[in-house]
């Protein structure tokens, strides 16, 4: 039996209601999912690829990624010996619970935490010296950037931290390597599928416990530290650098995930210099 053209224009209104019902219904059950609302987010632009890492040749504000004397990453060694200078101890607060924005910046995954415009003091806190600095939230490089033994493992981690004026000041970071078939608890708290390449224009806002990074951080009894810098242009020099001895242990699923959302963004190995590793 054949419709009638005006039959058919009579019930296309109530199939488009439909189907954009059904629309805006998975719109909120992903929001659900990912555990909260999903805004928008203006993408970085960069003027620099990992490809070419002649990033000084670009413009003169990236000159220190050449002339700079603190240059990170480095290779790091277990000969040398870990440090015990500079201990950093990690304040109640880096093991509460934080809401921030999870998004892909284009090179991968970042957690930037939620703060007051210009206050960072509200922030997790960790110590060194005489100084105390705030997290601001962390991110992966797949894969890793600095070495251990020459071992360059599959991704890394790097924990961000701030002074109380908001400049980077310290950076806490870890290898990342699959081995074990446990999930690890600090990633599993990330609902999956993790922001990709096509998605940087998005942001989804996550409340996660940092809890779980005590059992990796080890209270810091094994670790590397030196005189560092960003791993970006313009590749800021005078920052405090700890790299932990401990590996940050995944399931092969999540290292699959990391992997899945990052592209090639490992900064080469800079010689070492005047970073004064362990001193």
């Amino acid at each position: 039996m054949l419709f009638k053209l005006s039959t058919l224009v009579a019930l296309l209104p109530a199939a488009l209601a439909c189907f954009e019902g059904h629309n805006l219904e998975t719109r909120r059950l992903h929001a659900r999912q990912v555990g909260g609302p999903v805004t928008p987010r203006t993408p970085t632009v960069y003027d620099w690829t990992y490809e070419d890492q002649n990033w000084a040749a670009l413009k003169s504000t990236y000159g220190v990624c050449s002339t700079g004397t603190h240059q990170s990453p480095i290779a790091l060694r277990s000969s040398t010996g870990y440090a015990t200078t500079h201990k950093p101890n990690f304040s109640a607060n880096m093991y509460s619970k934080v809401t921030g924005q999870f998004y892909n910046s284009g090179h991968g995954v970042y957690f930037t935490l939620n703060h007051p415009s210009g206050v960072y003091t509200g922030l997790p806190s960790m110590q060194f010296d005489t100084e105390t600095v705030y997290l601001g939230g962390w991110h992966t490089h797949t894969p890793a950037e600095h070495t251990v033994n020459g071992n360059k493992p599959r991704a890394e981690i790097h924990f961000v931290f701030y002074n109380a004026a908001g400049s980077p000041r310290s950076v806490v970071g870890f290898h990342i390597a699959a081995g074990t078939t446990t999930p690890s608890p600090f990633f599993n708290q990330y609902p999956t599928p993790w922001p990709a390449h096509d998605s940087q224009d998005k942001q989804v806002q996550l409340t996660v416990d940092l809890a779980p990074l005590r059992a990796v951080v080890d209270g810091f009894r094994r670790y590397w530290t030196y005189d560092g810098s960003l791993t970006t242009p313009g590749c800021a020099e005078g920052l405090r650098w700890f790299f932990n001895g401990n590996t940050f242990r995944v399931s092969n699923a999540q290292l699959a995930e990391i992997e899945r959302v990052g592209e090639y963004s490992s900064r080469n190995v800079n010689a070492i210099k005047q970073h004064a590793v362990n001193v």
